[in-house]
């Protein structure tokens, strides 16, 4: 774990998470971090974050940090949503030790909002503008701007637009 957010935990420290945050990374006023967030990175790589204004990333938010994430302004982030940006290549008959590993950088646009539990796989590397990931949703590739998708794999049900 890179940075989590269990040592701002007190009341008088909470604001402190939000400046130790923005010197560590690029993040846009009015940008909010919950508790327990973890901005994550593996494998000896980290890639850049960048945040921008007016986010909520809510309790429990997991980022992989090691391809690179890019969250634009307006953006929610529920509860416990996890955004991958690596994985694993099986090859088979080698150790896992062996197999290498693949990292994508995700960006996620403006006003866009990822619902509780959904689950960002690396092969899905951008959440459009305006775009919804319905809660406890997996997302396996791309989602369009003002999509909304749900479901495990999620796939579009509607749009915001």
């Amino acid at each position: 774990m890179l940075v989590g957010g269990k040592l701002f935990n007190f009341p008088v420290l909470m604001a402190v998470r939000g400046m130790v945050y923005g010197a560590l990374f690029k993040v846009g006023r009015g940008t909010r971090f919950a508790d327990n967030v973890s901005l994550e990175s593996h494998h000896g790589r980290l890639g850049t974050f960048t945040c921008g204004r007016h986010c909520e990333i809510s309790p429990g938010v997991i980022a992989d940090l090691t391809g690179g994430l890019t969250v634009g302004d307006d953006v929610w982030i529920s509860q416990r949503a996890m955004l991958l940006t690596h994985d694993h290549r099986v090859i088979k008959g080698r150790p896992k030790s062996e197999w290498p590993i693949d990292v994508t950088a995700k960006s996620i646009g403006d006003g866009a909002w990822i619902g509780a539990g959904a689950i960002l796989l690396p092969k899905a590397s951008r959440v459009g503008k305006g775009a919804v990931v319905a809660a406890g949703s997996v997302v396996t590739r791309d989602v369009p701007d003002y999509a909304i998708v749900a479901g495990v794999p999620a796939k579009t049900i509607g749009t915001t637009a």
